[in-house]
C-alpha cells in the first residue's frame, strides 16, 4: 500500500470526512429531537435582542411543534399569539 506523499493532503481527507459525517448528525440532532428545537428557538430569539418571546415550546422543528405563546414587540407594536 503506499502512502501520501503530503501528510497535510491526508490530514485534510480525514477532517473533510469526519465534517461530512458530523453536520448532517448535528442537523438531525437539531431538527428531529425537541431538546435540538428548543436550542434552536432559544438562538433565534436571542439573535432578536429581546424582541421575539417564546413560551410553551414543546415538539420538533421537524412537527409537531407547538408554542404556549409568541410575542414579538417592536417599534411600539407588539404582537401576541397563543397556541401556536
Amino acid at each position: 500500500m503506499s502512502r501520501l506523499r503530503n501528510p497535510l493532503l491526508g490530514r485534510a481527507l480525514l477532517v473533510a470526512l469526519g465534517l461530512s459525517l458530523l453536520l448532517p448528525l448535528l442537523l438531525a440532532t437539531l431538527v428531529y429531537t425537541e431538546a435540538g428545537g428548543r436550542w434552536v428557538l432559544a438562538r433565534a430569539a436571542a439573535f432578536t435582542s429581546g424582541r421575539l418571546m417564546l413560551e410553551g415550546v414543546s415538539g420538533r422543528l421537524a412537527g409537531p411543534l407547538t408554542l404556549d405563546r409568541v410575542v414579538w414587540s417592536g417599534e411600539g407594536v407588539v404582537v401576541t399569539a397563543r397556541n401556536v
